[in-house]
């Protein structure tokens, strides 16, 4: 073990709220699974929390994740780093919901940020950058895809892994997946959301950088989005007027 928490830290069928803030799991080793958190059926949440230098001989170096996808296990102002294991360097999620945290110079065989199983997780707003598969899947893998429904990955950033970004994963127009990262990920505001991305992306996906870049999302509120604000300049005049009429007709 090691760390300000107490090593590694095993919570199954626990329904009251979990909270590690300011803490700190480093150099642990798990024989299967989990070499900081193993986390089953359990409300979880971490602030300003590392994961750092942990090791697994199967599954999730840094955390495992298995549960029903209404618990939620939420890493704000958390980084998951130099983790090493078989599937999923920083993160293996068998079931269950992540959100938030930034995965990077994580290495593993398959999924050297994060490996997901089969359908069931959900990822929503987290930054997986700069780690490294052996195998395919430097960013995020999946393992397996039934039915052809994938994993649910939504308002995150996937940038310089290597070999490749993503394996067997499909996403929607809310993430940003690219070959090389740009500077650290920053607080974007999208709709009245909170995302973490790479700042010179933030106006790609219609957001607004928090104070120039400079904050994280535990530190930002997003005001509400203003629906008649077509072209984002935050009024509501005659330009939005425009912008719809120059885009009169059917939607692709």
């Amino acid at each position: 073990g090691g760390g300000g928490c107490g090593g590694v830290a095993v919570y199954e069928s626990i329904h009251t709220p979990v909270l590690f803030e300011n803490c700190s799991f480093t150099g642990n080793v798990a024989q299967a699974e989990g070499g900081a958190l193993y986390i089953a059926d359990a409300y979880v949440t971490c602030v300003n929390t590392s994961v750092i230098g942990n090791e697994t001989k199967l599954r999730g170096g840094g955390l495992f994740v298995t549960g029903s996808p209404d618990y939620v296990v939420s890493l704000m102002d958390t980084i998951i780093s130099g983790n090493t294991g078989i599937f999923g360097g920083g993160l293996a999620c068998h079931e269950g919901t992540v959100t938030g945290g930034v995965f990077e110079n994580n290495t593993a065989t398959y999924g050297g940020g994060i490996w997901l199983q089969d359908s069931d997780p959900t990822l929503n707003g987290v930054v997986v950058r700069e780690n490294h598969g052996i195998g395919n899947g430097g960013g995020v893998y999946t393992s397996d895809v039934s039915n052809g429904k994938y994993p649910d990955v939504i308002a995150s950033t996937i940038c310089g892994n290597t070999p490749n970004q993503v394996w067997h994963i499909e996403g929607d127009n809310t993430n940003i997946i690219n070959e090389s990262c740009s500077s650290n990920p920053a607080a974007c505001c999208v709709n009245g959301a909170c995302i973490m991305v790479e700042p010179l992306m933030c106006d790609d996906v219609g957001g607004t950088l928090s104070n120039g870049g400079e904050e994280d999302c535990s530190s930002t509120e997003c005001a509400e989005p203003c629906l008649g604000d077509v072209n984002n300049d935050s009024e509501i005049n005659v330009n939005d007027l425009l912008t719809v009429i120059a885009n009169w007709g059917g939607c692709p």
